[in-house]
C-alpha cells in the first residue's frame, strides 16, 4: 500500500537515535537526502490500525526519517505493507496519538546533527514589499512557486507550529481553491503558478485543483499523484509523477533535447517566464542555461560550499527564490 508517511502514526512515544544495527538514523536521513541511497533500498514497515488509523506497527525510527523527508520536500509517498495483527498495549506507547516522537539523542549526537547540516534560502523580488513578506516568512520552505505574471509567491512553510502557508500576489482562482479546502482541514502539498493565470494546487487528500490548461494537461495529469511541476508561457509544463515516471510539452528546445537524450533520472525543473530552465537530477547534478546572473552564482557558490539545491523558482522581473541544504 502506498500512503503518505504523515498519515501513518507513531505508535512509540520515544525512538532511539540509532538503529538496530547501530547505525544513526540521521546518517541514513542524510544520505536520503543527498540522493547517495534511494528510499526504495530501506524495508518497508509494517503498519496496522487502531481505531480506524494507520499507525507504525514495526519502523518507528524508519517513520521518523521518511517524515523528516516529507516535511523537507523529498518525498510524498511511501510504500508500506499492511498486517492485521493488533498493536500490544505495550507496545502502543504514543501520548498523542501518534502526532509525533521524541527521538532519545545523548547530547554529543544531538549537537552534531544540528550542526551538521541546515537551510539556506534566498529571494529576489522586484517588488521591495513582496521581498520584504518573504523575508519575514519564519521557518523555512517546503514548497514554493512564484507568480509569471507580477512578483508574488505561495510559499509553504515548516514554523514552529508544524505545516503552514503563506502567500502574496497570486492568481485569485489558487486563492479560493486553498480557502475552500482549508475549510476541511485539507492542507496544499504542492503548488505552480504560471503565466496568464495558470496554476496548479495538490492537497493532503490527494485532490487537485487548477486553471484550465489545455487537454493534454488534463489528460496528463489522469488519476496519478505529482511529485513536481513546472509551467511556462504558451502552454509549457513538465510533471514528475510519485512513482518517479515524468512527461512533459513543448519545452524550450535545449531543455526537451536534454530530458530527451539524459539516461538520468530527473528530480526537479524550473522554467523561468522567459525561458531559462534549471534541472536537478536524482543523483544531485545539475544542469542549466540563460538563468539571471545572480542566482546563478548563488547556485555555483553553494555547490562548492557541499550545499544541495532543494528548490529554485522563477517568476515575473527576474524574481527567483533559492533553497538549499548542507553545511552552515
Amino acid at each position: 500500500m502506498r500512503i503518505r508517511p504523515s498519515d501513518v502514526g507513531f505508535s512509540h512515544d520515544s525512538i532511539s537515535h540509532r538503529f538496530s544495527c547501530g547505525r544513526l538514523v540521521t546518517a541514513t536521513l542524510e544520505e536520503l537526502r543527498s540522493g547517495q541511497i534511494d528510499v526504495s533500498i530501506i524495508p518497508q514497515m509494517f503498519v496496522s490500525q487502531v481505531d480506524g488509523c494507520w499507525f507504525a506497527y514495526t519502523g518507528n525510527r524508519r517513520l521518523w526519517v521518511f517524515r523528516e523527508l516529507e516535511n523537507e520536500g523529498y518525498l510524498h509517498e511511501i510504500e508500506v505493507q499492511v498486517t492485521s495483527s493488533k498493536l500490544a498495549k505495550k507496545r502502543f506507547t504514543t501520548t498523542n496519538m501518534g502526532a509525533s516522537v521524541r527521538v532519545r539523542w545523548p547530547e554529543d549526537v544531538r549537537q552534531n546533527s544540528v550542526q551538521t547540516s541546515k537551510y539556506h534560502e534566498y529571494c529576489f523580488f522586484e517588488d521591495e514589499h513582496v521581498q520584504h513578506y518573504y523575508m519575514a516568512t519564519p521557518g523555512h520552505s517546503k514548497c514554493v512557486s512564484l507568480n509569471h505574471d507580477e512578483s508574488g509567491y505561495f510559499s509553504l512553510f515548516n514554523g514552529k507550529d508544524g505545516l503552514s502557508w503563506q502567500h502574496f500576489h497570486i492568481p485569485d482562482g489558487l486563492s479560493d481553491s486553498i480557502s475552500l479546502e482549508a475549510e476541511t482541514g485539507n492542507d496544499p502539498t504542492l503548488v505552480a503558478c504560471g503565466s496568464g493565470g495558470r496554476y496548479f494546487v495538490q492537497f493532503k487528500k490527494g485532490n487537485c485543483w487548477y486553471s484550465r490548461c489545455g487537454n493534454s494537461f488534463d489528460n496528463a495529469l489522469g488519476c496519478k499523484t505529482l511529485e513536481a511541476i513546472a509551467f511556462a508561457p504558451a502552454g509549457v509544463y513538465w510533471l514528475r509523477y510519485v512513482d518517479g515516471s515524468t512527461l512533459w510539452q513543448r519545452l524550450p528546445r535545449s531543455l526537451d533535447d536534454l530530458l530527451e537524450d539524459t539516461e538520468l533520472e530527473v528530480k526537479y525543473v524550473a522554467i523561468s517566464p522567459t525561458g531559462a530552465w534549471f534541472v536537478r537530477f536524482l543523483d544531485q547534478t545539475v544542469q542549466y542555461s540563460g538563468l539571471p546572473q545572480l542566482s546563478k552564482y548563488l547556485i555555483d557558490a553553494h555547490a562548492a560550499r557541499g550545499r544541495m539545491l532543494v528548490q529554485l523558482d522563477f517568476g515575473a522581473n527576474d524574481d527567483f527564490v533559492i533553497i538549499v541544504h548542507g553545511p552552515d
